[in-house]
């Protein structure tokens, strides 16, 4: 049997972030099938407990689906506003997040350096995405179905965000309220007169979007490997 997990769900909890946890649960339930139906005990004060394998097979199956959107957004817009290669593989702004860039890397890594790198990941695109679905209108032509996907893709990391923090807390890791996060300048480029330059900038920032939402993706089925397999990852 998995380990167990205690979730919170009493007033210790507030209502943004117990409909966070429960919306990774039921969103990622879509991505299964009958035989993983969710098992809960709760009890009156002590709240509901969850098998830790569970909670972080649902936080990675989003972080597939913000993958999956990510590179859906990236097919589109290429389609709609083709690039030069050499014009949009610019720095990303998160490049300066130090993380594991091979298997071996990532394993060495505690659950709190995990956790604490993910989050650090998703507070640094809050502010990207909000000015991209503010500037989009800036495009020439711009199709609702970008912006329609940028704003799910937020709405989503800003879920998982929450639901990540939810773990942290519960596996007693200290979640702090400083919104650490990566720098990003890029929004004079959006906001750019030229057209040309403003399609390269939003490019480049898609780009690195979905960089981005793979590194996410990798590090939490590394993280669920872990718990589920130990040492044979």
């Amino acid at each position: 049997m998995g380990s167990i997990f205690l979730v919170k769900c009493d007033h210790t909890m507030d209502g943004k972030r117990k409909a966070s946890l429960l919306l990774i649960l039921l969103m990622s339930s879509l991505f299964l099938g009958k035989s993983m139906a969710l098992k809960v005990i709760c009890g009156d004060t002590a709240g509901c407990f969850l098998p830790l394998p569970y909670l972080f097979d649902r936080a990675a199956l989003m972080s597939g689906h913000i993958h999956f959107l990510s590179s859906e957004l990236f097919k589109e817009f290429g389609m709609k506003y083709p690039q030069n290669s050499k014009s949009f593989y610019m720095q990303c702004h998160t490049f300066s997040i130090a993380s594991p860039t091979v298997k071996t890397e990532a394993l060495k890594l505690s659950y709190k350096e995990f956790i604490n790198l993910l989050i650090h990941l998703l507070h640094s695109w809050n502010e990207p995405l909000k000015q991209l679905i503010k500037e989009a209108h800036r495009l020439a032509k711009a199709p609702q179905s970008i912006v329609t996907k940028v704003e799910n893709i937020r709405r989503r990391t800003l879920q998982l965000l929450e639901g990540l923090k939810i773990i942290g807390s519960q596996v007693n890791l200290e979640i702090t309220n400083n919104r650490k996060h990566a720098v990003w300048s890029g929004l004079p480029f959006l906001r750019s007169s030229d057209e040309k330059l403003r399609q390269t900038a939003f490019h480049n920032l898609v780009y690195c979007l979905l960089k981005d939402a793979h590194r996410i993706h990798t590090y939490l089925n590394v993280m669920k490997c872990r718990i589920t397999s130990g040492d044979h990852c």
